[in-house]
């Protein structure tokens, strides 16, 4: 299992690394690979799953469905109106500085972004910051 390991990791590293691989699509086939291969085993009855394709139940058994009030969706919005109304917009405007220098830099971000939390950046806010100095990934379509 190490040597498998190693060769694959090897493997990676000759694509020129991980990002680089990524934007091959390499480990993205691979899961597609192992995922069409895994149902291949359930459907032929190699893999077995109970409640899937052995020891099946005879009922249908509805599904509960989880429904959100409109009036709990109401409330939240207005709980993050009020938290971005009373934080530091200075101090909010400075994080959100710091994501996007720090994303634009081999700078570990997590800390960054901790520092932005604290000071009540919105993950909307963090998204939108990185999505203007890295833009959005978009797979490549090969499958």
């Amino acid at each position: 299992m190490e040597e498998k390991a190693s060769a694959y990791i090897r493997k990676i590293d000759e694509m020129g690394g991980m990002v680089e691989a990524v934007k091959r699509g390499y480990p993205q086939k691979e899961i597609i690979d192992a995922s069409y291969h895994y149902q291949r085993l359930i459907e032929k009855g190699e893999k077995k799953i109970v409640g899937v394709n052995c020891y099946q139940g005879d009922e249908a058994l509805p599904i509960p469905l989880l429904k959100i009030d409109k009036e709990v969706e109401r409330k939240q919005i207005a709980r993050t109106r009020e938290v971005r109304r009373k934080r530091h917009a200075r101090r909010v405007a400075s994080r959100i500085d710091a994501l996007k220098d720090a994303s634009l830099s081999k700078t570990n971000l997590m800390p960054v972004i901790l520092d932005a939390v604290r000071e009540y950046v919105t993950l909307g806010e963090i998204c939108d910051a990185f999505r203007e100095t890295m833009g959005t990934h978009t797979d490549p379509a090969m499958y």
